[in-house]
């Protein structure tokens, strides 16, 4: 005797009971003495019958391919109204949060290009990727004190305009050399020290910028290339 459990239209199952005889053919009723009627289990719907379709790939920054991708969502970035630089230069700035009418902060930036460190007793870049330091030194000329922070006043940026990830405590260059955030003011006008950024092998160095925001926003007031 043979069960074959079949769908209609996907909405239940109907057991079908072929019973095969020399000469008859019986209906089975599910009746008898001793005799269980066969369980007939309904398919969940919940059940997954195939995997679900990929819908995001890997992004080159996870890759170690030639994009950087920073995992901070704010940094200042160039825009129509930012001015450029050569690395190397000193160039004068305004503080952008300076109003009408307030105690003017005027400083003089100087960014070096950016070059790669080898000299790793830390904290190793994953794979794929090296460390490159920024050098760079901020002076107030005048006002009496401005702050200069890290994340909020620079950024390392590829040719596609993606962050590069700014590392701390790598041990990539000695800490006394390690950038300091901090306050400019007449007893400390000159702040410098080299920040270090986490940069695919496969980026061309040289094509890095290195963008300065003195300042509320997100638009970098100025910015250094090669």
């Amino acid at each position: 005797m043979t069960y074959l459990l079949t769908r209609r239209g996907g909405r239940g199952v109907r057991l079908a009971v072929v019973a095969s005889a020399i000469g008859s053919v019986g209906v089975l009723t599910g009746c008898g003495a001793g005799t269980d009627a066969p369980t007939v289990v309904t398919p969940s719907r919940d059940v997954v019958t195939s995997a679900p379709p990929v819908t995001a790939l890997p992004s080159t920054s996870d890759t170690g391919v030639g994009t950087c991708g920073a995992y901070l969502g704010f940094g200042p970035t160039p825009g129509g109204s930012t001015r450029s630089h050569r690395f190397g230069t000193t160039a004068p700035v305004d503080d952008a949060d300076t109003g009408a009418g307030s105690d003017v902060v005027k400083l003089s930036v100087t960014v070096r290009a950016p070059r790669v460190v080898s000299a790793v007793a830390e904290d190793a870049p994953k794979d794929g990727y090296q460390y490159v330091a920024v050098d760079l030194s901020v002076t107030l000329n005048s006002g009496d004190s401005t702050y200069i922070g890290s994340i909020d006043s620079f950024s390392v940026l590829d040719r596609q305009g993606n962050r590069c990830d700014y590392r701390e405590d790598t041990g990539a260059i000695p800490a006394a050399q390690e950038w300091k955030d901090g306050d400019l003011s007449a007893t400390k006008k000159t702040r410098k020290g080299s920040m270090v950024f986490q940069v695919p092998i496969a980026v061309d160095v040289s094509s890095l910028t290195v963008a300065f925001l003195r300042g509320l926003g997100d638009t970098a007031t100025d910015r250094w290339i090669d």
